[in-house]
């Protein structure tokens, strides 16, 4: 189970080094997505550990003593794995789109020019 962990952080570390600022863009969203979603969930007292031990992941009573921030905070570190497949999986597209775009706005560059003020403009 191991081994399959360390191809998943060696895959993300090659997309980073692939798509850089993009890749960590996303993995952060990603990361910060899910504390915010089992921070809210832990503060409208739905049971996070239910629903991780349903997913055949160990949740320690330990947990339920801690606060609020660190039980999310665990409850997403323990989703971990899933959150590197999931920026596997979305940085490509992702990274394409925003090449695209960055591309395009390259494409044109005296749009961004500013005319010239002329003599005659002046008060």
């Amino acid at each position: 189970m191991f081994a399959f962990f360390k191809r998943l952080k060696d895959r993300l570390k090659k997309l980073i080094d692939d798509y850089g600022y993009v890749a960590l863009a996303v993995y952060w969203a990603i990361f910060l997505s899910t504390l915010g979603v089992f921070y809210i969930a832990l503060e409208r007292g739905v049971d996070v550990g239910a629903l991780i031990e349903r997913m055949g992941m160990e949740w320690g009573e330990a947990a339920e003593k801690t606060g609020t921030v660190a039980v999310a905070y665990a409850a997403t570190k323990i989703l971990q794995p899933l959150r590197i497949l999931l920026t596997l999986a979305l940085v490509p597209p992702v990274g394409t789109w925003w090449n695209k775009r960055k591309a395009a706005g390259q494409e044109t560059p005296e749009t961004l020019e500013t005319p010239a003020a002329t003599e005659g403009d002046a008060d």
